[in-house]
Parts: structure tokens; C-alpha cells; sequence
């Protein structure tokens, strides 16, 4: 889907000024959201002095597959400004309390930390997993009211 932005109120101005005649698109591949990384990661080195130059558009995603290779739990996340901002965690019933989560965490810890990610951050609603990250050594971080009876909380870890 497309939306034209609509037009300023001082069109013929606005093209004077170099505006340009855009569009917003909810089509957006894979290769443009690399683009807007690159874009993003250029102006934060450039404006950083250099400090600031870790890749944003690269993942981490782990599954845990039983034998058969069916998928009983995962982690995913992005990698930005040196912190592994991670996006999903599940597992099966059957996988949970066995450990696995905080395997699959670590793991995906230790490849963070050696694409050189510093923090960790994420973020969980209240009847999800808030213990889980505390116990794993998060520090929550904020609380924001999502709806009645329902918080999101979000926690990081120095890695």
C-alpha cells in the first residue's frame, strides 16, 4: 500500500526548496530496510565522531528443534548501537523449565557480545516472563501501563 503525502501549503515554495515529490510505502523489502540501516549507520558514525558504527541491520535467531526438527522454542533480535535488542523469546510447554531458556539466552548472549554488542535490551509483558530476565541478571528498566491488568516491562543487561 502507498500513501502520497499530501500536498504542503505552500507547494509551488516547497519546490523551490528542493522538496521532493515522495511517497510512503508499507512496501518495504528486505534490500530497502538494509538501505535505511546503511543510511542510519553512516549519519550515526559521522555524527558520533567515528564512535558509533555497529551494523543494525544484522540478527540473531536461534531455534530449538527436537530430533524430528520440529521448532519447540527460539530467541530473535537485532544488533543497533552496540546493543542486542532482543525482539522474541519462546518456548513450548514442554521446553519450559528445563533450562533451555536461559541456554538459548546465553547463547545468544555470547554472539552478541562477540559481534561486539555491550547491553542487551528487551522487554516482556507482566504474565509473560519479567522473572525470568531478573533472575538472568536484567535490570528492569521501565514499566509502561499497555491496558487495565496488563504492564510492559523493559530490562537490559551490560553483556
Amino acid at each position: 500500500m502507498a500513501w502520497l503525502l499530501p500536498p504542503t501549503e505552500n507547494e509551488g515554495q516547497n519546490e523551490m526548496k528542493g522538496e521532493l515529490n515522495l511517497t510512503i510505502t508499507s512496501d518495504c523489502s528486505d534490500d530497502d530496510f538494509r538501505q535505511i540501516c546503511r543510511g542510519l549507520i553512516a549519519y550515526n558514525y559521522s555524527e558520533s565522531g567515528g564512535k558509533i558504527d555497529l551494523p543494525c541491520d544484522e540478527d540473531i535467531r536461534l531455534a530449538l528443534k527436537d530430533p524430528q526438527g520440529k521448532v519447540l522454542g527460539g530467541i530473535s533480535g537485532h544488533i543497533a548501537l552496540y546493543c542486542w535488542f532482543i525482539e522474541e523469546l519462546w518456548l513450548d510447554k514442554r521446553a519450559q523449565g528445563k533450562g533451555y531458556g536461559r541456554r538459548i539466552l546465553k547463547k545468544g548472549e555470547d554472539i552478541a557480545r562477540e559481534k561486539g554488542c555491550r547491553i542487551a535490551q528487551t522487554n516482556t509483558f507482566t504474565f509473560q516472563s519479567p522473572g525470568f530476565y531478573a533472575s538472568q541478571g536484567y535490570e528492569e528498566i521501565a514499566v509502561v501501563d499497555v491496558c487495565e491488568g496488563v504492564r510492559q516491562l523493559y530490562f537490559y543487561k551490560q553483556l
